[in-house]
């Protein structure tokens, strides 16, 4: 039980940790932080499909899995504060609720692959998410760029 204790608070300081780094990141080069995210994510997903569950090994998971968590909270607040910059309490419920449709969705579909194949395949669910996070990410960041270049060449004339 106390080595369940310890991995839980070195993946929430880590997350502490990882929330502070992308603060930094996502001032200097925010697109390419957030188009590599999912790719970090499905790796760490990767890693877990084929890891197994020995503890040192997880354990290094949860501390990498406490980074990504951090990264992620401040990924989407960008996101929503992007959205809704005149209106900050209206984002802030964005961003909750974002939040929490992700939990249900995840939770749903994770819960379909473990009744369909068992719970070792439940990384498989996350990898899915992942890609579908990616084509979002992506799609949404060429439309910023397509957006800016359109406001660049706007003013050009």
């Amino acid at each position: 039980m106390g080595t369940v204790y310890l991995v839980q608070c070195g993946g929430g300081l880590c997350n502490i940790f990882g929330s502070v780094l992308a603060g930094n990141l996502l001032t200097i080069r925010p697109l390419p932080v957030i188009k590599a995210f999912p790719l970090v994510t499905a790796m760490l997903y990767g890693v877990m499909f084929g890891g197994g569950s020995a503890w040192p090994f997880m354990g290094a998971v949860v501390i990498l899995w406490g980074i990504l968590g951090g990264i992620n909270g401040n990924i989407n607040q960008y996101w929503i504060t992007k959205a809704a910059p005149e209106a900050p309490d209206f984002a802030n419920g964005l961003f909750q609720t974002a939040a929490n449709i992700g939990c249900v969705l995840g939770t749903t579909v994770g819960g379909w692959f473990i009744e369909s194949w068992g719970i070792e395949f439940v990384v498989l669910a996350g990898l899915g998410l992942c890609g579908a996070a990616a084509l979002v990410i992506w799609g949404q960041c060429f439309m910023m760029n397509s957006a800016a270049g359109m406001h660049i060449q706007a003013e050009e004339v």
